[in-house]
């Protein structure tokens, strides 16, 4: 009989369950038979669902909606993701959830992907848990202040003082926390101040493994764009993709593009642009210019980018990081306050000289349009990239079944 795997995916984007599901579809390669169940909540189960999963709660991972639970003073696209009372708040009570999950369904192993709840808890409550737990995570250091809010920036100390302690002591939990990057993408600085270095902290640590980028398909596939287009309906014009992912904070995004397209158009007569919403924007709520596509939720988006000849999209890891594997022309625009995009994120796509980075905030429809007038189409000279990283991840988590 097959090992048991608990497999909870967090994260507020589409891009942590496609990764997920090419983690779990490798950890069966090497280890046929083995029964794979999923925590999610939507819109992950819906897409875990689709992929023919099992997903057995979606009412965990409370801790991961922060979409729904940002301060007032966040607008449409200034996001901080700065809320260290929520985490502190219900991080016990999440914790608790997901125990009650793992004595029912008596797992061999657990597997958390951006599981704060787990991760905040689990070192203090050892004795609870049997199964080796497998952390996954797609960054290292994230906790950069973005405001001058002195509880804001305490609190990130404390967050980043969590690592730092977290390295000098030994836990039999978390068994391994596995990083979905290279060594090289651990930030040469300190943790904060009187704290340790950060690459220090990170790769000095036995139980941590840093296996690439977790790109779930074969880039080399998908070079030939001319047939790409044939077989994904669309001609031989200029293709535009506008993209933003699963959360509804990209709609002032998808509104610019709109704007704008006029003006590509002027200067493009034949240009096409498609809008994708995703599945937290209403399509109907988007009111474009005639001649644009509004799609809903797409799936195997990353085609679509490996067919366009510019793309347009929010600073996510998953996106900005498949569109530097298939070496397309892309404009992104980091969430504004939102540490990850603004500084992880972007510093990742300046090491591999992958993208543009524009501000939203200063960005005009003439600004873009010239930009992208300017980029389509174009040859881009990104560095390579080490993209193996979910089946190193599988091949991690089978050593601990």
């Amino acid at each position: 009989m097959g090992k048991k795997v608990l497999f909870y995916s967090g994260g507020g984007g589409l891009g942590h369950f496609a990764r997920d599901l090419a983690i779990a579809n490798e950890l069966r390669k090497i280890k046929p038979g083995c029964e794979i169940l999923w925590m999610a909540e939507e819109p992950a189960s819906h897409v875990i669902k689709e992929a023919g999963e099992k997903v057995i709660d979606e009412n965990c991972g409370r801790l991961n909606e922060t979409f729904n639970l940002l301060p007032n003073e966040n607008s449409e696209f200034n996001v901080n993701m700065f809320m260290l009372d929520y985490y502190q708040s219900k991080s016990k009570e999440d914790f608790a959830h997901q125990m009650a999950i793992i004595e029912r369904e008596k797992p061999d192993i657990v597997v958390g992907d951006e599981d704060f709840a787990m991760i905040f808890q689990l070192p203090e409550n050892q004795a609870l848990m049997k199964q080796p737990f497998i952390a996954i995570w797609d960054f290292t250091k994230v906790a950069y202040s973005m405001t001058y809010n002195p509880k804001e920036r305490f609190g990130l100390w404390m967050m980043n003082r969590m690592w730092h302690t977290g390295s000098k002591r030994e836990y039999t939990n978390p068994a391994a926390m596995i990083f979905l990057l290279p060594k090289d993408d651990i930030p040469d600085e300190r943790l904060g101040l009187f704290l340790m270095n950060t690459r220090d902290v990170f790769s000095k640590q036995k139980s941590n493994y840093f296996v690439g980028y977790p790109i779930h398909f074969d880039p080399e596939e998908y070079k030939d764009t001319a047939a790409l287009k044939k077989r994904l309906g669309y001609g031989k014009e200029p293709l535009i993709v506008c993209a933003v992912g699963g959360t509804f904070f990209g709609k002032g995004l998808l509104n610019l593009c709109g704007m704008t397209y006029p003006l590509i158009k002027a200067q493009i007569p034949d240009v096409k642009m498609v809008m994708v919403a995703g599945p937290s924007i209403e399509t109907k709520s988007l009111k474009m210019p005639d001649g644009i596509e509004v799609r809903g939720y797409v799936p195997d988006l990353f085609e679509h980018f490996a067919a366009c000849d510019l793309a347009i999209v929010l600073g996510g890891g998953t996106s900005t990081l498949e569109l530097a594997a298939l070496k397309r022309p892309f404009i992104y625009f980091p969430l504004e306050k939102h540490a990850e995009q603004q500084i992880v994120i972007a510093r990742r796509n300046e090491r591999y000289h992958a993208g543009i980075k524009m501000l939203f905030s200063k960005t005009t429809p003439e600004a873009l349009a010239q930009a992208v007038v300017s980029n389509i189409g174009k040859k881009v000279e990104y560095l390579e990239m080490p993209i193996d990283g979910c089946k190193k991840a599988a091949e991690v988590i089978a050593k601990f079944m």
